[in-house]
């Protein structure tokens, strides 16, 4: 997210006993499907008065499954390109012009708001929640209409109504937020691979609760202590969250393979997830916008 910063919001413990534990099983690949989107932007122009006018090009897909094979669900890809410029700030001939070009948003900055990097921000603001929206809609619809997991990139506070159910599991990939307190970093980031840790409740706001952990995909490196780290959302169930966490951990292990090379993000970024972005790039190249992400 843009401009989102680097903290620490401890998250109230679930599971008692030990804070690592090992992840039991074999790892078994079960995800039926995997969901992700993406988003293109750029200042397309800038208006005498410092006003940007944004273009930006936005994809969400649902890649299924089948055969062995990756293939879009039914229903389940969206790509939309829109324009974006402050509405209070651009006068109505602009705006007509805007409006006759293509689905123009309104960034809603006000008189007050001017700097143009100012301007920009609001503008990315706008299309995550728009990229969110189309994951959302894809997410319930899946859990709507189908009966096995889908793995989701990120958190699940994107996914709506999808976030309650058992079906929508959560792989957050980087960690702006740690949700453990910082004495027990040491631990968190010594995580061996296979191991995870205790299951905790994150709750929030704007979202129903969550349970989470932490995950080491991969072996821990001497450079990077976020190296294979994933940190896991389910939404919470009557089985007890060990069975439940163990289970899951299962699922998500089982997809380090393929390996998504040659992405840097590829120590955390499943191939399904991977795929997905693939997809969605070339698709949005298609629609006819680029710029950047």
């Amino acid at each position: 997210m843009a401009g989102a910063p680097a903290r620490i919001m401890p998250a109230a413990p679930l599971e008692g006993g030990s804070f690592v534990r090992a992840v039991p099983g074999a790892a078994t690949p079960v995800f039926a499907a995997f969901l992700d989107g993406v988003q293109n932007s750029r200042a397309a122009a800038w208006l005498r008065t410092g006003v940007p006018i944004v273009v930006a090009s936005i994809g969400a897909v649902i890649l299924e499954r089948i055969g062995g094979n990756l293939v879009a669900w039914s229903n389940g890809v969206r790509v939309q390109r829109v324009l974006l410029a402050p509405r209070g700030l651009v006068d109505e001939a602009v705006w007509a012009s805007l409006e006759s070009a293509g689905h123009v948003e309104d960034t809603r900055a006000d008189r007050d708001e001017r700097h143009p990097e100012a301007l920009l921000l609001r503008a990315v603001h706008v299309v995550e929640s728009l990229r969110a929206a189309q994951e959302c809609a894809l997410a319930e619809m899946w859990v709507a209409r189908r009966n096995e997991p889908l793995y989701v990139d990120g958190g699940l506070s994107a996914v709506g109504a999808a976030s309650r159910s058992p079906l929508a599991i959560g792989v957050v990939k980087s960690h702006r937020t740690i949700h453990v307190e910082a004495s027990r970093l040491p631990e968190l980031f010594a995580l061996g691979e296979g191991e995870r840790t205790s299951v905790r409740t994150v709750a929030a706001a704007h979202r129903a609760p969550v349970w989470s952990w932490y995950l080491r995909l991969r072996a821990p490196t001497a450079s990077d202590p976020l190296h294979g780290l994933a940190r896991i959302e389910v939404a919470p169930q009557d089985d007890g969250a060990t069975t439940r966490a163990d289970e899951v951990s299962r699922w998500v292990l089982a997809e380090r393979t393929p390996v998504s090379l040659p992405d840097a993000r590829w120590d955390v970024l499943s191939y399904g997830i991977a795929r997905c972005e693939a997809y969605l790039k070339r698709g949005l190249a298609l629609h006819g916008t680029g710029g950047r992400t």
